[in-house]
């Protein structure tokens, strides 16, 4: 019975025991449950809070700045190529040349060295290659302690004409991130301000060409750059250069002017003149000059038209010179429809109103210099080179014996000749130099053939002028071409009317004014002289011989027109009336105008209608003007008379001629005066040269009203 019991506890502890192991199980069980969710859940909020700060972080320590195109972007990409220690760690990198033709986009700093290092020889040497980091990666850089990402570039969708899609890559934007920085605003600018200094440095020994990216929507310019060409090596007659350079300057300084003014902020020039006498090459050079880029307006392609234009006019950048080349061949002559038939036939062309529009339209871009150039300036529409679209024009022509002699110095001066060969050199190429009758570029191509050898001169002169031989003698100079010199004349320093007394006095020969709000005197001389008067109401007064007593007189010869509407006055203006005067027609009801005049419509050949002019008021004077028609002026000061005559004939009853004027206020003293509008005159102040004779004492003795 003892063993029985002792197998019954033997049996009920071992029952136990396996109760208590499942139990001590069961706990442990519970524990590592208990502890794994106690783990999950710390693991769970730590992976949620840990990115929760990095998105804090990431969002509230970096301030983001976005560069749209334009000068700033091409600042702060400037600034990044400088960054050589993080440029080298770019993995994603395009491979770019430089060394001949380069874009302002991919320029590097180092390319100003690489040019500096080449000469002559070095041209010919393979372009450098370049690695740079291709458009859309970020680039970690530096500014003092603080970290900043550069992105430049985007992948934008373009179309061609034909509207096909696809993905370009366009570096013109870039994105700038700096990091951890209390005061990034102040960074930026900091950093805009280097890569604009740097920027600057670079732009002053290029010059930046922009053409037209006509192929692809939107619209892009293609950025070339080339040495800068000194101004000082443009050879042109006269001071023009010197001329324009200083009106740009001053245009340029004057924006707050402009404002305060309500006047438009642009600025236009014409340059005229035969081919190959330097319109081109001054412009280019200008450029270089005023660190502006030039900005090529296609005007002949065939898919320009008026709306294409606009966009391009509206989208240039503010401080540029835009330049429009032979704008005579660009537009068709004839009337407006025949221009839109032209566009219709060829899927594109521009107009005159486009064009128009488009230089000082509504949307025109300010801030602008307007070039243009043309051979023939006649050709063009009065209303495309009026004051405001053109507000200086400038002839250039063929090369006198100044301007050879300039451009033999330039070419000759310090290539080691001897001071004999060099004078005998000069010498024999100006004696067979005929003045006005070959173009710079002629004679710089003699020159380049010349340019190791200077005894080869005379040589390649001599070949030059034999072919020329061949062909039809050089043209004299057309009357449109002397207008032009007259005018160039005139157009001196705009503030030296203060001066016109001592420069009345200085001068030898006479003196013409041009009647503009500041009035300038030139010499020239005034005898038998031509003038293709092109524009509506050029006035001309000749203040160095103001006529204080007795008779003054003056003929004028009309030889031909020109389509259009033609205008003529000629007569004598009262010395009071000078005196400040800013007008632009004699009519102006401010100032007194003794004469007569014609108007002509476009479809007259020959003058049919004339008038006459007295206190503003024009009256009918029946008096048939026919080329070959000369008209005679003659004032006598002590009688405060003025007369007129045609072809010699002082007096017909008629009232047609004869004595027209009679006003105290000429007693005070006239200058002589003529103005015109697309017409020809030929002009003389020397009694000797006239055709007719001065008007009789007779004349005088009477009063006529």
């Amino acid at each position: 019975m003892s063993r029985a019991m002792s197998l019954q506890h033997q049996r009920s502890a071992s029952s136990l025991a396996s109760s208590s192991s499942w139990v001590d199980a069961a706990m442990e069980v519970g524990g590592l449950i208990r502890t794994g969710a106690v783990e999950y859940w710390r693991s769970l909020a730590i992976a949620s809070i840990f990115p929760l700060i990095g998105s804090l972080l990431y969002h509230y320590s970096r301030t983001v700045i976005s560069i749209n195109e334009g000068e700033q972007a091409l600042w702060l990409q400037t600034w990044l190529m400088s960054q050589h220690r993080a440029i080298k760690k770019v993995r994603r990198i395009r491979l770019s040349s430089i060394g001949r033709v380069t874009h302002s986009h991919d320029d590097n700093l180092k390319q100003d060295e690489v040019d500096e290092k080449e000469g002559d020889e070095g041209r010919f040497a393979p372009p450098k290659l370049e690695f740079q980091p291709a458009l859309g990666v970020t680039v970690l850089a530096w500014i003092g302690w603080w970290p900043v990402s550069v992105t430049c570039g985007e992948d934008r969708e373009v179309y061609d004409n034909y509207g096909r899609r696809s993905v370009s890559s366009y570096g013109g934007s870039c994105i700038i991130t700096i990091w951890f920085a209390p005061f990034a605003k102040q960074l930026t600018k900091e950093i805009l301000l280097q890569g604009r200094q740097m920027w600057l440095e670079k732009r002053s020994k290029k010059t930046e060409i922009w053409t037209f990216k006509r192929d692809h929507y939107p619209q892009t310019f293609d950025v070339k750059t080339r040495p800068s060409r000194p101004l000082s090596s443009v050879i042109v007659e006269g001071n023009i250069k010197e001329m324009i350079c200083e009106d740009a300057i001053r245009f340029l300084n004057s924006e707050q002017w402009y404002i305060s003014k309500g006047i438009p902020y642009r600025r236009g020039y014409l340059l005229y003149g035969p081919p190959g006498c330097g319109k081109t090459s001054l412009v280019t050079a200008l450029a270089g000059e005023l660190r502006l880029p030039i900005i090529l307006v296609p005007l002949h392609s065939d898919r320009m038209d008026d709306s294409l234009l606009a966009e391009i006019m509206g989208n240039t950048p503010k401080d540029c010179i835009i330049f429009m080349e032979d704008i005579d061949s660009a537009l068709p002559r004839g009337a407006e429809k025949n221009a839109n038939m032209m566009a219709r036939m060829r899927g594109g062309a521009v107009t005159l109103s486009g064009l128009l529009n488009a230089i000082d339209g509504v949307g025109a871009q300010e801030g602008r210099l307007l070039f243009m150039s043309t051979n023939h300036r006649e050709r063009l529409d009065e209303a495309l080179i009026r004051p405001g679209r053109v507000d200086f024009q400038a002839y250039m022509g063929k090369a006198s014996k100044d301007g050879a002699s300039d451009l033999f110095d330039q070419f000759f001066v310090g290539i080691g000749a001897t001071k004999e060969l060099f004078t005998s050199a000069k010498k024999d190429f100006l004696d067979k130099l005929q003045p006005g009758a070959h173009s710079f570029a002629s004679l710089q191509g003699v020159f380049m053939k010349a340019r190791d050898d200077l005894s080869k001169v005379t040589y390649e002169m001599d070949k030059m002028l034999e072919s020329a031989s061949l062909e039809e003698d050089p043209k004299k100079e057309t009357a449109w071409e002397a207008v032009a010199t007259l005018e160039r004349e005139t157009m001196t320093a705009q503030d030296n009317e203060a001066n016109d007394e001592k420069t009345q006095d200085d001068v030898t020969g006479y003196v013409v004014k041009r009647w503009t709000g500041s009035p300038t005197d030139v010499s020239h001389d005034l005898n038998n002289q031509e003038i293709f008067f092109q524009q509506f109401f050029i006035t001309y007064v000749v203040p160095k011989l103001l006529a204080k007593s007795g008779t003054i007189y003056f003929e004028l010869t009309y030889e031909e027109t020109l389509p259009g509407m033609i205008s003529l006055q000629c007569g004598f203006v009262t010395e009071g009336a000078m005196e400040g005067s800013a007008f632009d027609s004699p009519q102006n009801n401010d100032i007194t105008y003794y004469g007569c005049g014609d108007f002509i419509g476009s479809w007259a050949v020959d003058g049919t209608r004339s008038i006459k002019f007295e206190n503003g008021d024009a009256k009918s004077w029946n008096c048939v003007w026919m080329p070959g028609t000369v008209i005679g002026l003659a004032a006598n000061v002590d009688t405060g008379m003025i007369a007129v005559s045609v072809d010699g004939q002082w007096e017909d009853g008629s009232n047609e001629v004869g004595v027209v004027f009679n006003d105290e206020s000429i007693k005070e003293g006239v200058y002589p005066s003529f103005s015109a509008g697309r017409c020809q005159l030929k002009y003389c102040f020397d009694e000797d040269k006239m055709v007719h004779s001065p008007p009789p004492m007779s004349l005088w003795e009477g009063k006529k009203d």
